[in-house]
């Protein structure tokens, strides 16, 4: 009996076996479908096409009407200014002098940008001496002597004269540091001045071999190895010229750039400014020439190329020129 039952056991094991093993040969030959349920439902269908046609208004716009599936390139030119004319400029005695275009222009050539001089301050037959500094005052007790115009003591000559004589050799100074191969009549009655050592109103006051650490003998600053005369303590040595009609210079700009991606073997685009004169640049910008002569004016000229290589000749691409006054 025993071994009867044993082998029905054995028989019931290899049936579960067989079972399993054609369960997962089925499973091997099956195949999946996806089933669709559809829900009668007008409020979930409104939302379902609103979602739809978000997807599909954000793809227009965001990708076809921006072109965002085109390709830039940025890139960088060079703006050249040329200007032409010329005027004339009265000082502060009156005196007339004759400007051209490269006299008021410096650097002669400047990449980018162009200097024109409106105003010109000049110190005649100045040499470096041991003089007043007027940048670095005295102190006040010290400086209550001051008498900044030597214009009394260069009248004698007359100042047409003056402007073009050679400077009179001064008196030896009688202070026994100073340089001898320099002497000027500052360092008489020269003192001591707290005014003229170390840090003064943030700005740190030179010391030997430059900087004495006195106050000149006139009370009209610190003495100092420096341009003598100093500009503006002395009208007849200084002149300040302004130019009188800027209306008669012009100026062009021309600009010049190259797309190396979209077209490598290309021409360079170049483009030329319509030419005007500094009255009309000083007017598109807000600016009078009063103005300009006066404190001068810095503008900017922006040149723009926005071209669409897809539309055709790069060439015939006009950019926007854009002029704005800095300061």
């Amino acid at each position: 009996m025993s071994s009867g039952g044993g082998g029905r056991s054995l028989m019931r094991q290899c049936g579960s076996f067989m079972n399993k093993t054609c369960s997962k040969f089925n499973q091997l030959l099956s195949y999946k479908s996806q089933k669709t349920v559809r829900v009668i439902d007008r409020r979930m269908g409104l939302l379902a096409i609103a979602l739809r046609l978000m997807i599909l208004g954000y793809l227009a716009i965001a990708i076809y009407l921006s072109e965002a599936y085109k390709d830039t390139e940025y890139t960088t030119g060079a703006l050249i200014a040329r200007g032409s004319g010329e005027s004339y400029s009265t000082d502060n005695h009156l005196q007339v002098r004759f400007w051209d275009f490269a006299d008021v222009l410096y650097p002669p050539t400047e990449v980018g940008a162009i200097f024109i001089a409106t105003r010109v301050i000049r110190t005649n037959l100045q040499t470096i001496q041991l003089c007043a500094n007027p940048a670095h005052p005295c102190s006040p007790e010290n400086a209550a002597n001051n008498n900044t115009d030597d214009d009394a003591a260069d009248a004698g000559g007359g100042a047409d004269r003056r402007l073009l004589a050679e400077p009179a050799a001064p008196a030896p100074p009688t202070n026994t540091q100073s340089n001898p191969s320099y002497p000027s009549t500052d360092s008489d009655g020269a003192v001591e001045d707290p005014q003229c050592i170390g840090v003064q109103n943030g700005v740190e006051m030179p010391t030997a071999p430059y900087g004495t650490g006195q106050c000149a003998g006139t009370g009209a600053g610190c003495l100092e190895y420096v341009w003598c005369p100093a500009e503006g303590v002395n009208s007849l040595r200084t002149l300040d010229m302004e130019l009188q009609r800027l209306g008669t210079y012009t100026v062009q700009f021309q600009s010049a750039i190259s797309f190396p991606v979209f077209d490598p073997d290309g021409v360079p685009l170049q483009y030329n400014h319509t030419e005007m004169t500094l009255t009309e640049l000083l007017a598109q910008v807000g600016a009078t020439e009063e103005e300009a002569m006066q404190t001068g004016a810095v503008i900017s000229a922006r040149v723009m190329y926005e071209c669409d290589a897809d539309a055709g000749d790069l060439q015939a691409c006009v950019p926007t020129v854009t002029l704005r006054r800095c300061c």
